[in-house]
């Protein structure tokens, strides 16, 4: 018996893997780009030059290569690039996914199911939008240091959610979910392009990519039926903040006579109660205060007292002006509806659209703040 399970060991090892395939016969994507007009698709991917990566090359090649298709169908437009590089399309590396405007508002459970049924995306993947730029633009801009370009989309994603608030970031089990719940509001992070430069719009293989534009990451969008709303920076902050996305971020507020930055150590908000209408935020901010520019004298113990409660009041101010400019908007890009949905379900019933219901909605603030200076900060600097 024992020799019989060391033969079918051998015979394992000797088969190779099951589901292997060539590193040859694949186009191993790292982005994908889907746009919809006029009852089609063009589709985009981003495939990665496995050349570029060879020890023993001594070409100076990019680092991915572009390719744009149309088709009736994702799958129709993903065959005729599949044809064109005689090659196998594998999205088991797939670092970006980029959505422009027309595809989510005009056939996005199309999207929805493509994506859902392809077992080989990881659901751990960025979902990004570009209201300004079509994806091909988006995922052409060559990086610095020739880096694979949808891995410096998702590296400035991360950085502005850590260090700014005005990224929003959303993998795709996050999307699946805002599409599939029934306050279906779809938030994305917006990327965007500097100085783009007009590129050719052909079928032909796209081994040129556009060098001339630089991309940036801009305020999140909202979605919900043909509403298309861009945060603004504020905005912005609001939503990280309640979502608990802003600790090591920089911040700067007004004081009298100047401003001060602080950087935020540790930053705990959330919803805590939906009654009567009335939703409760509470929410404690820790930060310490990193550059001075007001003419209160910081080394008096009243002075972080002050700058506590104007953080305070400038979050109480950028609170309350998104809460009113998502019930304008019967928009609700605070997602206030995810919370009462799970928290709250048999109100969550009562309610027929928290978009339109928002105009009902009070929200009550409860918050906290707590500086430390630090050490090397002079407070008398403008006496």
């Amino acid at each position: 018996m024992k020799k019989l399970f060391v033969l079918l060991g051998c015979l394992f090892l000797l088969s190779g893997c099951y589901n292997h395939r060539e590193l040859n016969d694949l186009a191993i994507c790292s982005g994908l780009g889907v746009s919809y007009n006029e009852n089609k698709y063009t589709l985009t991917l981003q495939v990665v030059n496995t050349s570029a990566f060879d020890a023993k090359s001594s070409s100076n090649n990019a680092s991915f290569s572009v390719y744009t298709e149309e088709g009736k169908t994702i799958f129709e437009a993903i065959n005729k690039i599949s044809k064109e590089l005689s090659k196998e399309i594998t999205l088991t590396q797939l670092k970006i996914i980029v959505i422009d405007e027309s595809a989510v508002i005009d056939n996005l459970q199309s999207l929805v199911n493509f994506l859902m049924n392809d077992l080989e995306v990881s659901l751990n993947v960025p979902v990004v939008t570009s209201l300004k730029s079509n994806p091909k633009d988006v995922l052409s801009v060559i990086t610095p240091n020739n880096e694979i370009n949808a891995s410096y989309i998702s590296s400035l994603i991360e950085i502005n959610n850590s260090k700014f608030g005005s990224a929003y970031p959303i993998k795709l089990s996050s999307f699946f979910v805002d599409y599939l719940t029934d306050y279906n509001n779809i938030m994305l992070t917006n990327v965007e392009l500097k100085e783009s430069s007009d590129m050719e719009d052909n079928n032909d293989v796209l081994k040129d990519t556009d060098n001339a534009s630089t991309l940036y990451i801009n305020n999140p969008v909202v979605f919900n039926n043909e509403t298309v709303y861009k945060l603004n920076l504020d905005e912005s902050i609001v939503l990280n903040t309640i979502e608990n996305n802003i600790n090591d971020n920089s911040l700067t507020f007004d004081c009298n006579g100047g401003n001060f930055s602080i950087m935020v150590l540790n930053s705990k908000f959330g919803f805590s109660k939906f009654e009567n209408n009335n939703i409760y935020l509470n929410g404690n901010l820790k930060g310490s205060v990193n550059e001075y520019n007001c003419s209160w004298d910081l080394d008096d113990d009243q002075t972080l007292v002050k700058l506590e409660n104007v953080i305070k009041n400038s979050f109480y101010d950028m609170i309350d002006n998104a809460f009113n400019k998502s019930k304008e908007l019967k928009l609700d890009f605070l997602e206030i509806g995810k919370f009462i949905y799970n928290n709250y379900p048999d109100e969550y019933k009562k309610i027929k659209d928290v978009n339109i219901s928002l105009v009902d909605f009070n929200i009550v603030n409860k918050i906290s703040v707590d500086l430390t200076k630090q050490g090397n900060l002079r407070g008398d600097i403008n006496e």
